[in-house]
């Protein structure tokens, strides 16, 4: 990390970490309009699933749960530009239209996830491949699996860190959001030259400008529960805690569960809402 003074620049991970001082009198040309010229505050505004997107949904969530600079911008390159492994062209084409600047970072192994554009990793994407729709497979169960798939990644951290893995879970926490269980062809088409849909636009106008609340929420609540993993100090419990842990099966419930309590926490499903979000607080001694 550099303090330039006027802004923080982190060299490991190319990108500016605090807001361009002179935004107001060149709003337009900032290359953080997308979070309205402030990165420390907003995400992308306009829910551009991307990769920005999933950096900026992934760096400012650890943020908010007190995660320190470093450690958010690290993890949300793994929960961005690893977990997609998108092309070069796609990698340039992302920076030109969210006005950002990414890169595949020297020193880092991709390749465990150089085929994540595969219909066969649809999964790691909450998506379905074509075969699998029609197949039958419905939107919910591709979601679910995404979201199952995302979990297993975030809960494997208690076995010992790999970013990589912790990327991918987040990045398919968030696409379960973003792409709602769509299958390859309702996401872009069978081909450049088709014309889309109007189940296809749906898929797409979500990826592309969908809101972000829940893919925040859900990346602050497994923030929130790798902090539990390394005890109860490092645990963001400012005004209480309500968790977004949708997906979740029991299994991983139970594990959460564990983990938590192991750090001191408890947590209570909120009545009618199926197994999303839960209230989390400490628990109480016998002398309380």
């Amino acid at each position: 990390i550099t303090d330039f003074g006027a802004r923080v620049y982190d060299s490991e991970f190319p990108m500016f970490l605090s807001p361009d001082p002179l935004e107001k009198s060149f709003s337009y040309q900032s290359t953080y309009i997308t979070s309205k010229n402030n990165p420390i505050e907003n995400v992308d505004i306009d829910g551009k699933y991307s990769v920005t997107a999933h950096y900026n949904i992934t760096y400012n969530s650890l943020m908010r749960i007190g995660f320190s600079s470093k450690q958010s911008a690290k993890i949300a390159h793994y929960s961005s530009v690893y977990a997609d492994h998108p092309t070069l062209n796609a990698l340039t084409a992302n920076n030109i239209l969210s006005l950002s600047y990414h890169q595949y970072v020297k020193g880092i192994d991709y390749t465990p996830t150089s085929e994540s554009q595969a219909e066969s990793n649809s999964k790691w994407h909450a998506m379905m491949s074509n075969e699998e729709a029609d197949k039958g497979m419905s939107h919910s169960e591709a979601m679910n699996r995404g979201f199952e798939f995302g979990w297993d990644n975030i809960l494997d951290q208690s076995e010992g860190l790999d970013v990589g893995k912790l990327g991918q879970g987040l990045h398919a926490l968030q696409d379960a959001y973003a792409h709602k269980g769509a299958s390859t062809k309702e996401h872009l088409t069978a081909k450049p030259t088709s014309f889309y849909s109007v189940t296809s636009m749906y898929y797409m106008i979500n990826d592309l400008y969908g809101e972000t609340n829940e893919a925040n929420h859900i990346t602050m609540s497994a923030g929130i529960i790798l902090q539990a993993m390394n005890g109860n100090s490092s645990v963001y419990t400012k005004n209480g805690v309500l968790l977004n842990l949708e997906g979740m099966t029991k299994m991983q419930l139970e594990k959460t569960e564990n983990i938590l309590q192991n750090a001191g926490f408890e947590i209570n499903e909120l009545n009618g809402s199926k197994g999303k979000f839960f209230l989390m607080s400490k628990i109480k001694s016998k002398d309380e």
